[in-house]
């Protein structure tokens, strides 16, 4: 049976993680993304709506809310 695409990704992710704890080396750089955020970026990506979506719509109305106005525009 075949995975789904989300399911293929975070397969990665983790084996790509788990790989990089097994170095003894002083990591340069540090994972920024978790499993969660990397799932949507590439859903955001593959929707081909990267500035009108619904998640700039969410976030814009959420942002509105943490800084008490009634609309935000992110520009």
């Amino acid at each position: 049976m075949a995975e789904n695409w989300q399911s293929a990704v975070l397969n990665e992710w983790r084996r790509r993680r788990d790989e990089s704890l097994l170095t003894n080396s002083f990591p340069l750089v540090e994972r920024t993304f978790d499993g969660d955020e990397i799932i949507a970026l590439i859903d955001t990506v593959l929707s081909g709506k990267l500035t009108m979506g619904d998640r700039v719509r969410e976030f814009e109305q959420k942002f509105a809310q943490y800084v008490s106005v009634c609309y935000s525009l992110i520009s």
